[in-house]
């Protein structure tokens, strides 16, 4: 699976009669169908993700509020390759484990200075493992 681990690799495209494709879902019901991916690379995420970087979460950290962003898969790895300004060659091998929080520090710029788990050295590279995993043959 060329895709999983590549920068600008897509899928192959899901159909939207697919009951997975997110134009399914009753949250993506205000959606314009026609924006909603069949298939998506990470560069793909990225493109649609980081304008709520700069639209959103910049502006209001600018207000001194605390932002929270819960997202999964490619969605963290594009802010974790904005922030910590990785290159496309060493994206795809970040490995960012589900469900265990990511801290950023930022300066006043917005510029990530720490990034850390809220777990446990152990827990990490075990999730992180287990993500490594996937995909792999059997």
């Amino acid at each position: 699976k060329l895709w999983r681990r590549s920068f600008d690799v897509r899928p192959p495209p899901m159909e939207k009669t697919d009951s997975r494709w997110p134009g399914n879902y009753r949250q993506y019901a205000c959606e314009d169908p026609g924006i909603i991916p069949c298939s998506e690379s990470l560069k793909d995420t990225i493109e649609r993700t980081l304008p709520l970087w700069y639209d959103h979460i910049v502006p209001a950290m600018k207000h001194r509020k605390r932002v929270l962003i819960v997202a999964h898969g490619n969605s963290l790895r594009g802010f974790v390759k904005h922030l910590d300004k990785i290159s496309n060659a060493d994206i795809v091998s970040l490995e960012v484990p589900t469900g265990i929080p990511l801290a950023y520090e930022l300066d006043k710029n917005f510029n990530a200075i720490k990034r850390y788990y809220l777990a446990s050295d152990e827990e990490v590279d075990a999730a992180q493992a287990k993500l490594a995993a996937q995909g792999k043959s059997k």
